[in-house]
């Protein structure tokens, strides 16, 4: 009889949040994380903050050096496109997002899990959901 060998086995988190959860990215190598409740996982944009045009996304990647990490205003966009399931989407950044070593396809989004791992440019994060 074979042995199971689970080595192999990736293993995601869930894909659906609720109520009960908040969404945590925290940012690899460093004490900055950003807190999400569910009420606002309808978008949430990561990129660059730009003062001069007051954009400010939610995730804002200039605190830690993000456009000398290849992070561009509006890399990646976190949506819910329906109850409790987050998409992850690039919108065409030239250093890419990687999605648990995969690089994404610009502007096709992707479902966004718990304990995922997401890079951008040379950011890494960890995605979490913690209790409320």
């Amino acid at each position: 009889m074979a042995e199971d060998n689970n080595d192999d086995v990736i293993s995601w988190g869930p894909h659906k949040i609720n109520r009960h959860w908040k969404l945590v990215f925290e940012v690899a190598d460093s004490d900055v994380r950003f807190e999400f409740t569910y009420d606002q996982l309808d978008q949430i944009m990561m990129g660059l903050s730009n003062p001069e045009d007051s954009f400010y996304p939610e995730v804002d990647l200039s605190i830690v050096n993000g456009a000398e990490r290849g992070i561009i205003r509006e890399h990646t966009r976190i949506s819910m496109p329906e109850p409790g399931v987050l998409n992850i989407e690039d919108l065409g950044s030239q250093s890419g997002t990687i999605l648990n070593g995969i690089r994404i396809l610009p502007h096709l989004p992707r479902i966004l899990r718990r304990n995922d791992d997401i890079t951008l440019g040379q950011i890494k994060l960890l995605v979490l959901w913690k209790p409320v």
